[in-house]
Formats: C-alpha cells, structure tokens, sequence
C-alpha cells in the first residue's frame, strides 16, 4: 500500500487491527493514533520473543536489533489492547515488552473443525508428521535436526516433513545421506496438508520455543496423537492428551 491508500482506509475504519508487531505495522498504528482509531495488535511471535540461546527474537541485545525493539516497544504502547494467543505468550509479553498485564486479552488460537472431523482411525498410517518451514532458524527452534536424527534410529516408520524449505538448506539436503524413510515434501496446499494430517498416526513437535503451535492443534484436531516437548506454550495445547519428551 501507498501512504495514501493506507490514510484513506484507515479514515474509512473504525479500528485498526495488526498481527504482528513488526516494524511493518509502525506507520498503521501511528495513523491510526493522529486519526483516534482504536488499535488492536496481535503479539504472538519473534516480535516479543527473546531467545539468544537459539538466535531467536526481535528483542534481543545487541545493535542490530535495535531498530527492531524500538518499533516493538512503541507499537504495543500506542496500541489499546494487546491480544495473546497463550499464556506463556501473555508472560513472555509482560516481561519483555514491559507492558501492563490488564491491557492484554489472552485469546487462543483456533482451528476449523469441519475437514477435521471426517478423519477417521482406520486412514490412519504407522508414521510420523511434521509441519514446519525449514530453515537455519527453524531447524533450531522447531527441533528439525531431531526429527531427522529419529528418522534414522526408526527407520521401519515412515517420518514426513511437510513444508517450504529453504533454498541454502535445499543444497545442504542434497548433498546429505538423509533417512531413506524420510519424506520432505516441501511446499503442500492445504487440501494436502490435511491428508498428511489425516493419514498420520503421529504428529512430532520437538520445538524449543513456540508461542501456540497452530500445526500441532490443527493434527490433534485430526485425530494425531502428540509427541511434543515441554517447552513454551505447547503443554497448554497439548495438555494430558500427548506425550512429552525433552527438547
């Protein structure tokens, strides 16, 4: 959008509502401010995480996310509500935003149920999925590196990666003797996405750090049942109906 156009939607608005505080949302939300619009902003990911022990967050230390953390701080405190999607999300908000815990409203994540509900116990298949964007990052934070150590010291189960994997990682797969019992699918539209949910009697979420997990939910919903690690919000999806292991 140019600046006019976001001027002129934001007069014709009555709210202004952001996903993410990234820097992105900066100019929306300070518009929206001159014009007395209310804003809403969703914060419920790298904008308020802080985790260098992974290379994870937008507010960590350091010069280069400094840019970063100033429009952070400055977009949740224009804003006049805060929405989070768990409650670690909520703590992980107040703690490193600094921002007041009755300005926040906790709304969790959902997931349409319709698909879901016509999964049945017999399509399901002796495998193990996960959902992922595969990247140096994620690699790290979504344990990708372990799902595909496990592959290898069960190779009668077929393991599935299902996801866009990144070009540089693309070179590296290749030139690696991965698990002949694992499938990296790569990109898959939704229509496919739910048959893997579908036929998959497991669903792995190895994460180190994860604010909700809209993958993990939408496979319970399927009938998956969930090995996940006990780390971030994913006991708060998962609660007594899963299995947990250590990161």
């Amino acid at each position: 959008y140019k600046l006019f156009d976001i001027i002129r939607e934001i007069c014709k608005s009555d709210l202004v509502f952001c996903w993410f505080a990234y820097p992105g949302a900066f100019l929306p939300v300070v518009l929206a401010k001159l014009f007395r619009k209310k804003i809403i902003v969703v914060v419920g990911g790298w904008d308020c995480a802080n985790v260098p022990e992974i290379g994870y967050g937008m507010l960590r230390k350091g010069v280069r996310f400094l840019p970063g953390r100033v429009f952070t701080k400055r977009i949740v405190k224009l804003a006049d509500r805060i929405i989070a999607i768990s409650r670690y999300n909520r703590e992980e908000i107040i703690k490193n935003l600094h921002v007041s815990s009755d300005k926040i409203e906790l709304i969790y994540c959902g997931t349409a149920l319709n698909c879901c509900q016509q999964t049945r116990a017999s399509e399901k298949k002796e495998a193990v999925l996960t959902v992922a964007r595969v990247t140096p990052e994620t690699l790290k934070r979504k344990g990708l590196f372990t799902f595909i150590e496990t592959a290898r010291l069960l190779p009668q189960v077929p393991f599935v990666l299902a996801g866009e994997v990144d070009r540089r990682l693309q070179r590296h797969f290749d030139s690696q003797e991965l698990p002949k019992n694992l499938q990296i699918t790569g990109f898959v539209d939704d229509c496919r996405l739910h048959q893997l949910y579908r036929e998959a009697k497991v669903y792995a979420q190895l994460s180190y750090h994860e604010q909700f997990s809209c993958s993990l939910a939408e496979a319970m919903a399927h009938k998956c049942v969930p090995v996940v690690t006990a780390q971030a919000a994913l006991p708060e999806v998962v609660g007594e109906t899963g299995f947990y292991v250590p990161y």
